[in-house]
């Protein structure tokens, strides 16, 4: 840092500079898969709380309840199943290789990311057509649920180079 006072010449002070140890990939893909994870914990019980309040609602007042609330309780109920799907496929990729070899987060990441990716895409080219409003709407709510859940696994496989 440079100083200048009042008729002096300019004084350096040196700067402290700390130094954050460099983090490999395995190490950074291990953070990433666990921030995931930790995050769709969150979100699971957050749609839980919120479909529980619902409930509670709609037994006070039914009428009430789906006209004001009724697309929130789609969209979280889409919210508990995708992070719901979400888990289960990180649990199921972690359990997949035999008992020598376990896989890598970043291999766990990429397995998830292409599941989501197929459904997201399948869903997008073949929408629900029914003649149920209520599969529809949780069609679509599913479905921006997953895109949403594919970007961030997308921005974090970004984040890690790949």
């Amino acid at each position: 840092m440079r100083t200048r006072t009042k008729n002096r010449p300019v004084v350096s002070t040196p700067a402290v500079v700390k130094v954050e140890p460099v983090k490999t990939l395995d190490v950074r893909a291990d953070e990433a898969l666990e921030g995931l994870v930790v995050t769709a914990g969150w979100d699971l019980e957050g749609a839980k709380r919120n479909l529980d309040e619902f409930r509670v609602n709609f037994y006070k007042d039914p009428a009430h309840t789906f006209e004001w609330d009724g697309s929130s309780a789609f969209d979280q109920a889409a919210r508990l199943k995708v992070n719901q799907e979400f888990l289960g496929w990180v649990k199921s990729a972690q359990n997949s290789a035999n008992e020598y070899a376990k896989p890598s987060s970043l291999a766990i990441l990429k397995e998830v990311r292409g599941l989501l990716f197929d459904e997201v895409v399948r869903k997008a080219r073949w929408p629900e057509h029914s003649t149920s409003f209520s599969s529809n709407e949780m069609s679509r709510c599913v479905l921006a649920h997953r895109t949403a859940m594919l970007v961030k696994l997308d921005d974090n496989l970004k984040n890690l180079g790949q």
